[in-house]
């Protein structure tokens, strides 16, 4: 086999578009990459899916795009490639360098979420007013199923949700976590913002949220919100810790004082998935 013959694919995933400030174009951030060597003659657009899906275990479906960059451009310029034709233009841009830049773009996360703090700011003024803060979750009666669909909406997690303080914010946090079944790590905590990552290395999921004006309430001002991590089995459960579950506990039991342990735990395992012993509640 012959060098000359060979082309380094570096295939990048785990990262998201962003938008160049003060520029139309967007580039590709974060994440991680995997080099493979592959004969000029064996590449083709069955291939390049192929060795995709074996580096991201977690993509099922078409939900993912593949660019590559056009050799010697800079900035950078991208290229979708929908079909071997595409492939073929690919290649024959790499040739002087025998390598060529391939990108995983999964469609959910396509669009620009990398917003200031201050834009974040002026632009939802209005619109955050009329959001309930997280602790504002309404148990009339104990319905199963309404109080899950009660609890997944009041905790939502989008920007310019806002939250009484620090602490709602981060219980909304642990919700949406146990909800959708992933972990989560506190990176940034203090008086003015925190901030929130998944613990899957190479996943872009992020969020963070600032203090506002009147110095107590925090407002989420960035997210990356879709998950490139293939979940975590069984992740919800660590994430309810002690505190969280008491928290919990604290909110349902001050909307309705005659509730009992049992009805509890059964609203818990309906909304969470938590399954928890008698003696613990």
């Amino acid at each position: 086999m012959e060098c000359n013959n060979l082309c380094s694919i570096v295939f990048k995933y785990g990262g998201y578009w962003t938008t160049v400030k003060g520029q139309s174009r967007k580039k590709y951030v974060g994440g991680s990459q995997k080099t493979l060597k592959v004969e000029r003659g064996d590449i083709n657009l069955f291939l390049l899916k192929e060795r995709t899906e074996t580096l991201c275990t977690w993509i099922r479906g078409p939900i993912y795009d593949l660019y590559y960059h056009i050799t010697g451009t800079s900035p950078k310029i991208y290229m979708l490639i929908l079909s071997d034709t595409d492939v073929m233009d690919m290649i024959i841009s790499s040739s002087d360098s025998n390598r060529v830049d391939v990108v995983v773009a999964v469609k959910d996360h396509e669009e620009d979420i990398s917003f200031t703090d201050e834009t974040q700011c002026s632009d939802m003024q209005n619109f955050s007013v009329n959001i309930r803060p997280n602790n504002d979750i309404i148990v009339d009666g104990l319905c199963e199923s309404s109080f899950a669909a009660q609890v997944e909406e009041n905790n939502s997690l989008s920007v310019g949700s806002r939250f009484e303080d620090a602490s709602s914010f981060k219980q909304a946090i642990h919700i949406d976590a146990i909800l959708q079944n992933y972990a989560i790590k506190i990176k940034a905590s203090d008086t003015s913002r925190v901030i929130a990552i998944c613990t899957y290395r190479g996943c872009p999921w992020r969020i963070r949220a600032s203090v506002c004006s009147d110095g107590h309430s925090f407002e989420v001002r960035k997210l990356n919100p879709t998950h490139l991590c293939p979940g975590v089995t069984r992740a919800g459960n660590k994430q309810a810790s002690t505190s969280w579950i008491a928290q919990e506990i604290k909110d349902i039991v001050k909307r309705n004082l005659e509730i009992t342990p049992k009805d509890i735990a059964n609203n818990l395992e309906t909304s969470f998935g938590l399954c928890l012993p008698y003696m613990k509640i």
